[in-house]
């Protein structure tokens, strides 16, 4: 690639980025892609979603991919239309030496020299490549006002995928094309890994949309891989949330004050409006924590709206126990003793629908709280009375539980636990205060989180950060 060339390029990259705007909202976001993006036929080998344009770093693959794809292409079809005249034409001329032409063209190919990758070619695209990487991770690092990103996980499987592009590609191109082909799969799962989830919620919605249901383990697919991106990136967030907040005087309805929070078309002061048109429109939801609090979660119930015309029963059901209002506030439950134990009983039953996905390590997490609070009490719901003793409606509905229940892994935690308060003569002693929770292995392909759960202790009362769902 010229130098003069390149230098244009990365003027031109430097000026589309500073006519971005740093934040976005929703709309904004799906009015941009339906404008401006120019969708491609999927390919069957690759089901990951191309980025959206709008966020400048698409312009990476109209600055640096385009001109590079179209030479490759315009140098391999010429090479291929070249030595396939040639090949025909020694066919057709050692015809009559008594060989077939099928002969003819099996002893061609094999003195056919093998395909041979340029250094340039190769070095321009790995810098190319490492370009689209480095402006992403510089969008990233932004959006999420921190230096440190190399520690999560989708970080890491891009820098995996570029480096194994440097390391690879010449000994994978077997062709032209094939290069081609290696470049631009590298390139589009680079842009979906590193993308905020902001672009991604909105660039899923929007294929979904479109798909109509048709390519339903696709859609599931990255609809996971959003959660999973969400899940890993809600501690940046909430503490985005937590250096704004200072520009909250006072929630004199708290209700109303969230309804403002989630609706990106309402005003807030600046600091505030700037982030929440971030937080919601990538998949979060504000929400009372207790205590005059507010904090930020994923918002599975908008996610399920969205979504549900689009993806299996099973997912669904993922889905809907994900979006569970929280069973527990300010150390009180929520819910019945009764109704905490059927909510037990169906999450054992979702999670082991599919127990080896990435969704059921987040449903086990709720699994074991909800455990917890069963078997424990809370700050506020202790399982005993003023003298020390099991509750009779407590002592009740175990032995419910366990008549109802007993074909369900959950059954046998429930029954150690009632047995060991029955020796103690159901007192609230040192022995039963200080009790292990016996949590049964529901995951399968995770082996650290089920031993994890084998020896966890969970002590009364429960630690503070167990205290919510």
């Amino acid at each position: 690639m010229d130098d003069k060339i390149f230098e244009q390029r990365l003027k031109q990259l430097k000026d589309s980025y500073e006519r971005i705007p740093p934040v976005s909202s929703p709309q904004t976001i799906m009015e941009h892609i339906q404008k401006h993006e120019k969708k491609k036929e999927r390919k069957t080998w690759f089901h990951l979603p191309y980025v959206a344009s709008f966020i400048g770093v698409l312009l990476l693959g109209a600055i640096f991919g385009m001109p590079f794809l179209q030479q490759l292409s315009l140098n391999g079809e010429s090479n291929l239309s070249a030595r396939s005249q040639q090949k025909n034409d020694e066919v057709e001329l050692k015809a009559d030496d008594g060989k077939t032409v099928n002969q003819l063209a099996e002893s061609k190919v094999m003195e056919a020299p093998s395909y041979q990758l340029s250094d340039e070619k190769y070095n321009e695209a790995v810098r190319d490549l490492s370009m689209i990487y480095d402006q992403l991770a510089a969008n990233l690092r932004n959006k999420l006002v921190t230096e440190e990103i190399d520690h999560y996980s989708f970080v890491k499987e891009a820098q995996k995928k570029l480096n194994g592009f440097k390391t690879n590609v010449k000994n994978e191109s077997k062709s032209e094309e094939q290069f081609i082909q290696l470049w631009d799969e590298h390139r589009t799962f680079i842009i979906q890994k590193m993308e905020t989830p902001d672009i991604e919620y909105a660039e899923l919605q929007q294929d979904a949309k479109a798909e109509d249901g048709q390519m339903q383990d696709y859609t599931e697919s990255s609809l996971q891989s959003l959660i999973n991106k969400q899940n890993e990136l809600l501690p940046a967030y909430q503490e985005r949330w937590r250096n704004v907040q200072s520009e909250i005087t006072s929630i004199n309805d708290m209700n109303a004050f969230l309804k403002q929070l989630n609706d990106v078309q309402s005003s807030s002061s600046k600091g505030i409006q700037e982030f929440k048109l971030f937080a919601v429109g990538s998949g979060y939801e504000f929400y009372d924590e207790g205590e005059g609090m507010v904090g930020l979660r994923i918002d599975f119930k908008r996610m399920q709206k969205i979504f549900n015309p689009y993806i299996g029963p099973a997912f669904r059901q993922r889905l809907k126990m994900l979006s569970e209002k929280k069973i527990a506030v300010d150390g009180t439950l929520n819910v019945t003793f009764e109704q905490l134990g059927d909510y037990i009983v169906e999450l054992e039953k979702t999670i082991l629908a599919d127990p080896s996905s990435p969704g059921a390590n987040m449903l086990y997490e709720q699994y074991k709280q909800a455990l917890g609070y069963y078997l424990l009490g809370i700050d506020n719901k202790s399982i005993f009375d003023s003298r020390g003793t099991l509750k009779k409606e407590v002592k009740q509905n175990y032995r419910m539980f366990l008549k109802a229940h007993g074909d369900t892994k959950s059954y046998n935690a429930v029954k150690k636990h009632y047995e060991m308060l029955e020796r103690f003569d159901f007192k609230n002693v040192d022995e039963v205060t200080k009790a292990k929770i016996d949590y049964p292995v529901l995951l399968t392909g995770d082996t650290a989180a089920n031993e994890s759960a084998k020896i966890e202790e969970a002590l009364y009362p429960l630690p503070e950060e167990l205290q919510m769902i």
